[in-house]
């Protein structure tokens, strides 16, 4: 990257949201490529809208304006984005989460989108609470529901007023009332922009790199596609795009939700460089051009060696989806693996075997630093995928113990996924004594909710046995809400002992769990939990955690 020659010119300017969603419909303000798609979650959205109607500040948008043609979005959100527009155009730097949920709220104009991708910009003014929610379901829509929709055209801003007073005669005015004062905070929401002039792309996506962004941080993918992002002819590069086309082969086998981070270490570790970097100005600065051709060769074949991981994990650890993944590394150490030996033989299949086990209850991610996880990579690179007779590892310890079953049950902890996959080992049974299927697709789909209580924790005396995995059980079905104790002490139940035993309860526990003594019946599933949960490490090779320890709750 070379020395601007110009000194690049920060503009600030304060601009109505509706200005900008107007701006941004017309193509005159555009998302380049090289951004992130949109991540937002619906809470962080309800939060925003929410924001900008009690008149709080949500920062500040960083612009460039330019006579270059950069590759940008066609889509933001639900808005379609005229790209035809010649002449000088404002990209958006820093604020693309922020101006698609403004623009998604406040317009809804693609109808190319699935009903699942719709659903997320369907947002309403709830006038009875006084607060924005997500209403999809048009059965669901009650006359205090505004669209925030229809806050932006005055014809059709009265259009629904009108049907709220008359749906609702009595409570309809203070409905509009309440509507009508929404609208205002939003037609007078300003926001603060800086527009940064004079200076080429070089110089603002390094601009845009070295920020401290506001709304969703900025991650490490998202900086290194911005500062090796080049459109020039012969030489274009999209690190972005790769990422998402790996995304998307992790998706067909569960893993598509993974942290792009673990792709974009994969690659690093392809090219021999440090996964945990964080100097990518210096390196933008210093020698972009030879990082991005080290890299652009090796995309496809990391690629491959991604999706090779995932077929491991799906087919010899049973592993099926990254939300019973116990740690997101994992995966860029199998694929740096794959990506060295594309097709193991069986001492190192059993190998990668036992060390993913050992990893996953020895919580060896959870309390190892950037170098010894680099030493890892390079140990699986250098001596386990190299030997297909003797393979070993040097930078990792394969007799570390494992840590005790959890304290309590928490899905964000790499411990209780572990659990969990012993738990859905024992081929849990529904009530009719067949096998529930796909368990593990359901907790991938619903997470904690597919994986219900026994007993409600408020009717334990004991609350730390209340929170403990052993008053957690797969559900046979995720919209079955009950409590197990109540179908699992079913006198219809087609084979009872074959039911509790397949969940990992004690058949000899029936009278405590009938009394409803849920701290005595807890501790003695527990017991037999921690028993289960040894046996499958013994299966596996895992040194076995010590018989006098107390559940801990790891990550």
């Amino acid at each position: 990257m070379t020395t601007p020659t110009r000194i690049p010119e920060l503009r600030p300017e304060i601009v109505f949201i509706f200005d900008l969603v107007r701006q941004l419909k017309e193509g005159r303000i555009r998302i380049p490529r090289f951004q992130r798609p949109f991540v937002w979650s619906d809470r962080q959205m309800i939060d925003l809208l929410d924001s900008i109607n009690k008149q709080y500040p949500i920062g500040n948008l960083l612009t460039w304006k330019t006579d270059e043609q950069i590759r940008s979005l066609s889509t933001v959100g639900p808005v379609v984005v005229d790209t035809s527009v010649t002449g000088p155009s404002v990209y958006v730097l820093d604020g693309h989460q922020r101006l698609s949920t403004i623009a998604g709220a406040l317009v809804f104009d693609n109808s190319d989108l699935s009903p699942e991708e719709s659903a997320r910009w369907m947002i309403y003014f709830n006038a009875a609470e006084e607060i924005f929610e997500h209403v999809v379901e048009q059965e669901d829509v009650q006359p205090f529901h505004f669209p925030m929709t229809r806050i932006l055209d005055t014809f059709e801003f009265l259009e629904e007023c009108q049907r709220v007073l008359t749906a609702d005669p009595i409570n309809g005015r203070k409905y509009v009332e309440r509507t009508q004062a929404v609208a205002r905070a939003f037609q007078n929401y300003k926001i603060p922009v800086i527009q940064i002039n004079e200076t080429g792309m070089t110089e603002a996506v390094e601009i845009f790199a070295r920020l401290n962004s506001r709304g969703q941080a900025m991650i490490a993918d998202q900086m290194v596609s911005a500062l090796l992002y080049s459109q020039e002819p012969g030489n274009a590069f999209d690190l972005a795009t790769e990422i998402d086309a790996s995304v998307s082969v992790l998706s067909v086998h569960g893993f598509g939700e993974l942290d792009r981070n673990v792709i974009l270490r994969a690659l690093l570790a392809a090219i021999d460089e440090d996964i945990y970097r964080t100097d990518w100005t210096r390196i933008a600065s210093n020698r972009r051009q030879d990082f991005v051709e080290r890299l652009r060769p090796v995309i496809p074949e990391v690629r491959d060696s991604l999706e090779r991981a995932a077929k491991f994990l799906n087919q010899e650890l049973g592993v099926s989806n990254d939300r019973l993944l116990p740690y997101a590394m994992q995966m860029t150490v199998l694929s740096s693996f794959f990506y060295k030996e594309p097709e193991p033989s069986k001492a190192q299949s059993e190998l990668l075997s036992r060390w993913f086990w050992a990893s996953s209850f020895g919580g060896w991610f959870g309390g190892a630093n950037p170098s010894r996880v680099n030493a890892l990579v390079r140990d699986v690179i250098d001596n386990v995928a190299a030997n297909r007779v003797n393979p070993r590892f040097t930078a990792f310890d394969l007799s570390r113990p494992a840590l005790p079953i959890p304290r309590s049950f928490d899905m964000r902890s790499a411990r209780t996924r572990a659990y969990l996959l012993v738990l859905l080992s024992l081929e849990p049974l529904d009530s009719s004594g067949q096998p529930i299927i796909d368990p593990q697709s359901s907790i991938h789909v619903y997470g904690p909710e597919a994986v219900g209580y026994v007993f409600n924790t408020d009717s334990v005396k004991d609350k730390e046995i209340a929170r403990s995995p052993a008053n957690r059980i797969v559900r046979y079905s995720p919209h079955a809400r009950a409590q197990a104790r109540t179908w699992l002490l079913d006198p219809a139940l087609a084979d009872r002992s074959a039911i509790w035993e397949s969940h990992g309860v004690p058949t000899d526990a029936g009278d405590l769990l009938a009394r409803l003594d849920g701290s005595a019946f807890l501790y003695v599933r527990l017991a037999k939990l921690a028993e289960l949960e040894r046996q499958f490490m013994e299966e596996r090779s895992v040194q076995l955690p010590p018989t006098d320890d107390a559940p801990v709750n790891q990550e």
